[in-house]
């Protein structure tokens, strides 16, 4: 995919620029990018307000056990986990092969291979975790696979993002092409999908995030009979001590989709729930989770 002649006008300069930075520290070896990444979080954080109160408001309504001290902590560590996401995002576009390899452990790889042997697709459920595109790249080096898409506002990014995720025989699918996504699962693909973002109120219901009742969409239980797919959950973290990251490919969900697709929804929710907790920072809590209310209920953000 050739880089449109337009997307070097003046005006995004200043993305080629900062996309420069991170190639270089991308070059760096793992421990030294890391360690400069969460310094780079840090100090940011003071210019990033309302991605902070965002974030803050997020890790309030989650973890109300927390201490207001314990719950500013983990904004801090969420920022500084954006921060390494991003230099994540730059190893996925430019590392080695090999690399990506050396740094990645994929676990339980044959409960995905197995339904698609078997010749059912095959929905990758997700979630928003700042390794994201890492875990995309690790993950396509073992399987083709397709995967459903937000164009990003930048135009850049858009177009670069799409570049690297459609290696190793990738492919995008916009998100609201359900047409494209059923054809993918009837032939025999594997796709993969996220249903943890406010989508606002079509196709959703609001459904228990952390306790907290949060729009959530309910389409998928009706892809997954049309497409006649199985649905393999899929999620990915950083390990704690920066050197390396472990996806972990979980059994095929039995029974579904069910009966009733808001209790296919709350199913789905706490499968996330149960992985966000294990590493709870890298987690895309700046995103308005809750941005949608049942009505009467005050906004949170």
């Amino acid at each position: 995919m050739n880089t449109p002649r337009h997307l070097f006008h003046p005006r995004h300069w200043p993305t080629w620029l900062g996309l420069a930075l991170l190639r270089l520290l991308v070059a760096l070896p793992q421990a030294a990018r890391m360690w400069i990444g969460r310094r780079i979080g840090r100090a940011l954080m003071p210019l990033l307000g309302r991605r902070v109160h965002i974030t803050a408001v997020n890790i309030g309504l989650a973890f109300p056990e927390l201490s207001p001290a314990a719950q500013a902590e983990r904004v801090r560590e969420h920022i500084e986990s954006q921060s390494l996401g991003l230099i994540e995002l730059g190893i996925a576009w430019w590392g080695s092969d090999r690399e990506i390899a050396r740094l990645t452990d994929i676990h339980g790889l044959d409960n995905l291979t197995a339904p698609l042997d078997a010749g059912h697709g095959v929905v990758l459920l997700s979630a928003h975790f700042a390794p994201l595109d890492l875990s995309v790249r690790a993950l396509g080096l073992r399987l083709p696979f397709d995967f459903t898409y937000r164009p990003h506002q930048n135009p850049v990014l858009d177009h670069l993002l799409r570049r690297h995720r459609e290696r190793n025989d990738k492919h995008h699918i916009p998100r609201d092409d359900m047409r494209a996504f059923i054809k993918a699962l009837k032939g025999g693909r594997a796709v993969w999908y996220a249903s943890d973002q406010n989508f606002g109120h079509k196709n959703s219901a609001f459904v228990d995030f952390f306790g907290v009742p949060a729009a959530t969409n309910t389409a998928l239980s009706r892809i997954v009979k049309l497409g006649d797919a199985r649905v393999v959950p899929y999620f990915y973290r950083r390990r704690s001590d920066d050197r390396g990251y472990d996806i972990e490919v979980l059994p095929a969900l039995s029974d579904f989709p069910g009966a009733d697709p808001v209790a296919d929804a709350a199913r789905i929710n706490t499968l996330i729930e149960d992985a966000v907790r294990k590493a709870p920072e890298q987690y895309y809590w700046s995103h308005r989770r809750y941005k949608d209310r049942p009505d009467n209920e005050p906004r949170f953000y």
